[in-house]
């Protein structure tokens, strides 16, 4: 009974086993090979071949606009990813009312198409949504939600549509409820490879295909079909192929076989023919002039000013001619630029690339951080370096960089020098696989630091590895921004170099730009500096900004280290784990900046060079560097003051010292200072020569015939030859003419002073008709003025007259000027060229009026009011000045007569 059971019981099992195992029905092709689950699998690689494409385009167009920051790309992401799970939900809701899956899919396919032209014209038109959505000019977005509306309204649309796909794809694919799980499975894993494939063929082909139209390198035309507009008009090919694909699939009747062919069909020739276009040149220019580009839009005069546009693997790179200035852009953003002018550039880039020549203690190696337009790495190459290896991380931009310097073929191409190798990679990854000490400069001038990527190379961690690859004695040259750059972040910059380099020197030589020298030995200007800063090598590149010597480059120094150590109190670590630069400085407005003033004010409790600095300096130079520096910071009241609180202890002779502190004086507008410096010492040769010239500005003619009388004729005579011709003092003059008795320089004032001590009037009168130059010097013509009178040449005298009273109003004018120029920068010195126009032209009311404005605010109401009364009376025959003196009256609450 047991194995009668057992032998039925394995019979039963045997009839059994066919229905636990049952074998899949062949699925029905519904397309050529394909059936359905095979269709979905394809549509659902094509939608994520598309949809991960269309990010990496899309992107490429939406950084042109907002710049390639992090939140740019946040937000591109974020829209996709809501578009795409809103899209889930549509889907759902539209596959309950429709019979037909593969039809929906076709159509939705059709809309993507149509939503991607209409997305090209949104993105042409970016510049004037992103100025309606800001209320201001300026185009670079820098608040959150203006990038997320901009970004919205070019990419939420076709996220929506693409995503739809998955669940559409799902519901092509179908199954029972044993087979759902595995379709969708295949479904999604296709979706994923086509996603990958789609990004890949995106960054690495499409982007960069050269398309269709004339090359990049001689023309650019917006209807032309590339780089793009390429890349946009691939993916809507591919979306019309699935959507013929899926609607021939789902076609019942001849109609719609027809129609699913002929459609997609029409609109690829449709785009042919139109050619849609994103407008890269108008995306490109819009900022230049954004009134005209709000109201004239994209069309084809944008491309006039465009010479070289290639879409490169990792950015947007171009070239834009502004009258003969060539301005190099990365990705909308502009990085550098060429002019006719030598050298070719900025005194900033002049700097940097010279720091390393100037303090390297050896120059075998250097590296380029960013190749850029070349010019960092052409001063280089007039340094003593053996191997100069400049790293780039974009190919085009090494195309962009040969293009500018072919347009000057004197100028020689940086990388066809032979010490020069070129490297395209990523500068950072070249530094941590470099051997320790293997270089004796780095010149990292990446791109601006509030850019994904950029910011890497401002943290801790960059300039450890930059010291790490330093040989003992080398030098990191960094270039910095000072526009979208606020004090707190600059501080921090500071404090993170200095973390790493014992020796840090800060550089300002223009607005825009703070360069940095660090190393880990002093930063000396000794005779090997001097010796290097005059070379043959660097002088073509420092002269033409006067930077060419010692003293000068000096000059412009802004801080020590000792300074550093100063300006550096309450900064915090930059690190890679939070690049601060690269997502505070993003939400910094595109137009902020750190103007002069304020860096002074943050530097202003910093001495500007210490003890320490003077000591490893050239002896000679010592005070003429301190005497430039003065003129340097001329219209900067807050700069001569951090100067003049600099001075004490600095290693220089006390007669030097007595010359710097009354220029300082001189150059801040305080004349009795300056004079009372400069009398400390009598035997200061130097001092007494600029005493004699200050009394001239200030047309003194009193003080001078005084110093004169006792003795103090030292330097350039014509201060008084001058003095005896505007005094009109034929005794003083006599005397001055025996004190003087060679002829020494000018000749020319010399021999009037001669002709009036002798009291010849046809002789000076012959002077000024014979030689050209008397008629600018003013005592002179006035005097031949009244010889004229005297002899009865009235027409003669009245002509003489008037150019005298034009020499002196164009003076004037001129010191006015400079006045209004220095006003809110240096009022003391703006106070004393006021002042000194008037002197020329009394009557002059702008002079008069902003002079009163000053003394006003300073609590000199009653000077001020005794001016403006006093000109008043001068300018009775003249309305306009009137008016003038009028305005300023009402507004200083001054009663006129």
């Amino acid at each position: 009974m047991e194995e009668a059971d057992e032998d039925s019981v394995s019979e039963d099992s045997a009839d059994e086993e066919p229905a636990l195992r049952p074998e899949r029905p062949t699925r029905e092709k519904i397309f050529g090979p394909f059936d359905r689950v095979q269709l979905a699998m394809f549509l659902a690689s094509v939608a994520g071949f598309a949809s991960l494409a269309g990010e990496v385009v899309w992107t490429r167009v939406l950084r042109l606009v907002v710049q390639g920051t992090t939140q740019a790309f946040a937000a591109m992401l974020v829209n996709f990813l809501i578009g795409i799970a809103v899209g889930s939900l549509i889907a759902e809701r539209a596959l309950r009312r429709t019979k037909s899956p593969l039809r929906l899919l076709g159509q939705m396919q059709l809309v993507l198409a149509g939503l991607s032209i209409i997305a090209m014209y949104v993105a042409a038109n970016m510049p004037r949504i992103l100025i309606l959505l800001q209320s201001s000019e300026t185009l670079v977005p820098h608040e959150a939600s203006v990038v997320l509306a901009a970004s919205a309204i070019l990419l939420l649309p076709l996220a929506l549509a693409l995503g739809t796909t998955i669940p559409i794809a799902w519901a092509i694919a179908g199954g029972d409820s044993e087979e759902a799980a595995d379709n969708s499975g295949r479904v999604l894993a296709a979706n994923t490879f086509g996603g990958l494939l789609g990004s890949l063929c995106a960054g690495f082909l499409l982007v960069t295909f050269p398309g269709f139209g004339p090359s990049p390198e001689t023309s650019v035309e917006t209807t032309s079909f590339r780089g793009v507009d390429f890349a946009i008009a691939f993916l809507i090919v591919v979306h019309l192929i699935a959507a013929s694909i899926a609607l021939r699939a789902s076609a019942k009747t001849m109609f719609s076989r027809v129609f699913a062919i002929a459609f997609p069909i029409a609109i690829v020739a449709a785009i042919i023919v139109v050619r849609p276009t994103v407008n890269v040149p108008y995306l490109l220019d819009a900022w230049w002039d954004t009134n005209y580009a709000f109201v004239n839009g994209p069309d084809d005069s944008w491309d006039d000013n465009v010479v070289f546009l290639v879409e490169g693997r990792n950015t947007t790179v171009s070239i834009i001619d502004r009258d003969g200035l060539y301005r190099l852009f990365n990705d909308g953003r502009p990085e550098s630029g060429f002019g006719s002018s030598d050298p070719g550039f900025g005194e900033e880039l002049a700097t940097l690339g010279s720091l390393p020549t100037i303090f390297a203690e050896n120059h075998g190696r250097a590296m380029i951080v960013g190749l850029g337009a070349g010019h960092s790495t052409a001063v280089a190459t007039g340094g003593p370096f053996e191997e100069i290896q400049a790293v780039e991380l974009e190919g085009a931009i090494v195309d962009a960089s040969r293009y500018l310097y072919n347009l000057y073929p004197e100028r020689q191409f940086p990388l066809d020098d032979p010490r020069v190798e070129l490297v395209v990679d990523d500068a950072r990854a070249q530094l941590v696989l470099a051997e320790e000490g293997s270089y004796d400069a780095i010149i990292s001038q990446p791109s601006h630091p509030w850019l994904a990527g950029s910011s890497a190379l401002y943290t801790h961690e960059f300039f450890e590895e930059c010291d790490r690859a330093l040989a003992p004695g080398g030098v990191l040259a960094l270039w910095t921004n000072l526009f979208r750059m606020d004090v707190p972040h600059l501080r921090s910059l500071a404090f993170t170099l200095h973390e790493v380099f014992p020796y840090v020197n800060v550089f300002v030589v223009e607005d825009s730009s703070f360069i940095f020298a660090a190393s880990d030995q002093p930063l000396n200007y000794d005779e090997g500096a001097a010796a290097a800063i005059s070379s043959e090598g660097l002088r073509p590149y420092l002269r033409p900004f006067a930077l060419d010597d010692l003293v000068d480059f000096a000059a412009v120094t802004e801080l020590d280290t000792a300074g550093i150590e100063c300006f550096q109190q309450g900064g915090t670590r930059i690190v890679d784990d939070r690049p601060a630069f690269e997502f505070d400085l993003a939400q910094l407005p595109f137009d902020a900046d750190i103007p002069r003033s304020q860096l002074d004010q943050a530097l202003e409790e910093c001495r500007w060079l210490g003890p320490e600095s003077f000591e490893g300096m050239v002896p000679e130079v010592r005070a003429d560097v301190l005497l430039q520096r003065a003129e340097w910071a001329r219209d900067r009241r807050s700069a001569l003051t951090r100067l003049q609180n600099s001075l004490d202890g600095l290693p220089i002779a006390e007669h030097e010292m007595r010359l710097v502190r009354g220029s300082i004086a001189e150059t801040m507008g305080d004349v009795s200072g300056a004079v009372e410096a400069w009398n400390e010492d009598p035997e200061c040769h130097s001092c007494q020569v600029r005493i004699n010239k200050l009394y001239e500005d200030e047309l003194n003619w009193g003080a001078l015939l005084e110093r004169a009388e006792a003795g103090n004729l030292r330097g350039d005579p014509s201060p008084f030859y001058r003095a005896v011709l505007a005094a009109e003092n034929r005794p003083a003059a006599a005397r001055l003419l025996e004190q003087l008795p060679e002829p020494g320089v000018p000749q020319r004032l010399r021999e009037a002073v001669r002709v009036f001590a002798a009291d010849d009037c046809d002789a000076m009168l012959a002077l000024v008709e014979e030689e050209p130059g008397y008629r600018v010097e003013r005592p002179v013509m006035r005097l031949a003025a009244r010889c004229a009178f005297r002899l009865g040449r009235l027409d003669q005298g009245e002509q003489l007259l008037e150019d005298w009273n034009i020499l002196h109003r164009a003076r004037a004018a001129d010191l006015a000027n400079e006045a209004r120029s220095l006003n809110g920068k240096n009022n003391g010195l703006a106070m004393r060229y006021f002042w000194r126009a008037l002197r020329h032209n009394p009557g002059h009311a702008v002079a008069a009026s902003d002079l009163a404005a000053m003394l006003d605010l300073n609590g000199q109401t009653e000077r001020a009011e005794r001016l403006i009364l006093d000109t008043w009376d001068r300018v009775h025959r003249l309305p306009a000045a009137r008016e003038q003196l009028r305005s300023a009256a009402d507004s200083l609450g001054i009663d006129l007569p």
